[in-house]
Protein backbone atom coordinates (compact mmCIF):
# COMPACT_ATOMS: atom_id res chain seq x y z
CA UNK A 1 0.00 0.00 0.00
CA UNK A 2 1.86 3.40 -0.96
CA UNK A 3 1.63 6.00 1.83
CA UNK A 4 3.18 9.06 2.58
CA UNK A 5 4.43 9.91 5.76
CA UNK A 6 4.10 12.58 8.21
CA UNK A 7 6.10 14.48 10.62
CA UNK A 8 3.81 15.10 13.72
CA UNK A 9 4.21 17.78 16.90
CA UNK A 10 7.59 17.37 15.40
CA UNK A 11 8.25 14.36 17.45
CA UNK A 12 7.23 10.99 15.58
CA UNK A 13 6.60 10.51 12.02
CA UNK A 14 3.76 8.20 10.82
CA UNK A 15 2.48 6.69 7.37
CA UNK A 16 -0.53 8.45 6.33
CA UNK A 17 -2.78 5.15 4.44
CA UNK A 18 -3.82 5.64 0.84
CA UNK A 19 -7.51 7.68 0.06
CA UNK A 20 -7.16 9.34 3.67
CA UNK A 21 -6.68 13.24 3.76
CA UNK A 22 -5.55 16.07 6.40
CA UNK A 23 -8.50 17.15 8.53
CA UNK A 24 -8.18 20.95 8.35
CA UNK A 25 -8.49 22.72 11.56
CA UNK A 26 -12.23 23.74 11.45
CA UNK A 27 -12.99 19.57 11.09
CA UNK A 28 -10.93 19.57 13.95
CA UNK A 29 -12.31 22.08 15.77
CA UNK A 30 -16.23 20.99 15.23
CA UNK A 31 -15.09 17.39 15.77
CA UNK A 32 -13.55 17.80 19.18
CA UNK A 33 -15.46 20.60 20.17
CA UNK A 34 -13.02 23.12 20.91
CA UNK A 35 -9.78 24.95 20.05
CA UNK A 36 -7.49 22.66 21.70
CA UNK A 37 -4.23 23.49 18.71
CA UNK A 38 -2.80 20.27 19.94
CA UNK A 39 -4.58 18.10 17.46
CA UNK A 40 -3.89 16.59 14.32
CA UNK A 41 -6.12 14.27 12.03
CA UNK A 42 -6.79 12.79 8.89
CA UNK A 43 -9.80 10.96 7.55
CA UNK A 44 -11.07 9.00 4.35
CA UNK A 45 -14.80 10.66 3.83
CA UNK A 46 -15.87 7.79 1.50
CA UNK A 47 -14.76 4.73 4.06
CA UNK A 48 -15.90 7.22 7.22
CA UNK A 49 -13.14 6.62 9.08
CA UNK A 50 -10.70 8.87 10.55
CA UNK A 51 -7.25 8.82 12.94
CA UNK A 52 -7.02 11.71 14.77
CA UNK A 53 -3.81 12.53 17.58
CA UNK A 54 -4.50 14.49 20.67
CA UNK A 55 -1.32 15.93 22.90
CA UNK A 56 -0.35 17.16 26.27
CA UNK A 57 2.81 18.39 27.64
CA UNK A 58 3.11 17.24 31.59
CA UNK A 59 5.97 19.00 33.42
CA UNK A 60 8.70 16.75 33.81
CA UNK A 61 8.00 15.19 37.06
CA UNK A 62 4.64 14.18 36.36
CA UNK A 63 5.54 12.93 33.29
CA UNK A 64 8.48 10.76 34.36
CA UNK A 65 6.33 8.96 36.73
CA UNK A 66 3.63 8.10 34.47
CA UNK A 67 2.45 4.87 34.06
CA UNK A 68 1.44 4.54 30.76
CA UNK A 69 -1.15 1.79 31.34
CA UNK A 70 -2.48 3.69 34.31
CA UNK A 71 -3.05 6.62 31.63
CA UNK A 72 -4.74 4.39 29.06
CA UNK A 73 -7.37 3.59 31.92
CA UNK A 74 -7.96 7.00 33.10
CA UNK A 75 -7.90 8.43 29.25
CA UNK A 76 -10.84 5.33 28.84
CA UNK A 77 -12.93 6.41 31.76
CA UNK A 78 -12.43 9.79 29.93
CA UNK A 79 -13.61 8.74 26.93
CA UNK A 80 -16.24 6.89 28.37
CA UNK A 81 -17.80 10.24 29.57
CA UNK A 82 -17.14 12.19 26.79
CA UNK A 83 -19.56 9.66 24.82
CA UNK A 84 -22.40 9.84 27.41
CA UNK A 85 -25.82 9.25 25.89
CA UNK A 86 -24.22 7.69 22.78
CA UNK A 87 -24.39 4.29 23.72
CA UNK A 88 -20.54 3.71 24.82
CA UNK A 89 -19.11 0.30 25.17
CA UNK A 90 -15.58 -0.59 26.11
CA UNK A 91 -14.17 -3.40 24.45
CA UNK A 92 -10.91 -4.09 26.15
CA UNK A 93 -6.98 -3.07 26.58
CA UNK A 94 -4.48 -4.17 24.71
CA UNK A 95 -0.36 -3.65 24.40
CA UNK A 96 1.26 -3.40 21.61
CA UNK A 97 4.92 -2.07 20.28
CA UNK A 98 6.38 -1.10 16.99
CA UNK A 99 9.94 -0.29 16.84
CA UNK A 100 10.67 1.00 20.22
CA UNK A 101 7.65 2.76 20.93
CA UNK A 102 5.00 1.29 23.68
CA UNK A 103 1.47 1.50 23.15
CA UNK A 104 -1.41 0.92 25.03
CA UNK A 105 -4.87 0.89 23.95
CA UNK A 106 -8.32 0.43 24.32
CA UNK A 107 -11.19 -0.60 22.47
CA UNK A 108 -14.44 0.70 22.44
CA UNK A 109 -18.17 1.34 20.55
CA UNK A 110 -20.95 4.00 20.49
CA UNK A 111 -23.59 5.13 17.56
CA UNK A 112 -24.01 8.69 16.01
CA UNK A 113 -27.65 8.91 15.68
CA UNK A 114 -28.45 5.13 14.36
CA UNK A 115 -24.73 4.68 13.20
CA UNK A 116 -22.72 2.22 15.04
CA UNK A 117 -18.89 3.45 15.06
CA UNK A 118 -16.03 1.13 16.27
CA UNK A 119 -13.00 2.71 17.57
CA UNK A 120 -9.44 2.28 19.38
CA UNK A 121 -7.59 4.38 20.82
CA UNK A 122 -3.34 4.02 21.90
CA UNK A 123 -1.19 6.26 24.15
CA UNK A 124 2.06 6.70 23.60
CA UNK A 125 4.12 8.50 25.19
CA UNK A 126 7.73 11.07 23.83
CA UNK A 127 10.04 13.17 26.41
CA UNK A 128 7.27 15.10 28.70
CA UNK A 129 4.45 15.11 26.12
CA UNK A 130 1.47 11.89 25.62
CA UNK A 131 0.09 11.11 22.68
CA UNK A 132 -3.22 9.93 22.31
CA UNK A 133 -4.07 8.48 18.69
CA UNK A 134 -7.58 7.09 17.87
CA UNK A 135 -9.03 5.58 14.64
CA UNK A 136 -13.30 5.54 14.43
CA UNK A 137 -15.09 4.60 11.89
CA UNK A 138 -18.40 2.62 10.73
CA UNK A 139 -19.18 -0.97 12.90
CA UNK A 140 -19.82 -2.54 9.08
CA UNK A 141 -15.86 -1.55 8.67
CA UNK A 142 -14.19 -2.48 11.65
CA UNK A 143 -11.89 -5.25 10.37
CA UNK A 144 -10.80 -3.54 7.34
CA UNK A 145 -10.50 0.38 9.74
CA UNK A 146 -8.61 -1.64 12.42
CA UNK A 147 -5.95 -3.11 9.73
CA UNK A 148 -5.25 0.33 8.75
CA UNK A 149 -4.95 1.53 11.72
CA UNK A 150 -2.47 -1.23 12.62
CA UNK A 151 -0.40 -0.69 9.70
CA UNK A 152 -0.21 3.36 10.28
CA UNK A 153 0.68 2.31 13.93
CA UNK A 154 3.64 -0.58 12.83
CA UNK A 155 5.02 2.61 10.77
CA UNK A 156 5.57 5.26 13.78
CA UNK A 157 9.03 6.51 14.55
CA UNK A 158 10.24 9.02 16.79
CA UNK A 159 12.22 11.57 15.52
Amino acid sequence: MPENTVKINDAFTMAVPEGFQRMSPEELKKLYRGENPDQWGIWDKDRHVMITVLWKHYPALLSALADLKAVARRNQQLTEKGYAGHGYRPEGFFSMKTGDVQLEGYHFSYRVGSISQCAETVLMKHRRTIYSITCAGREENADADSSTFRKALESLRIG
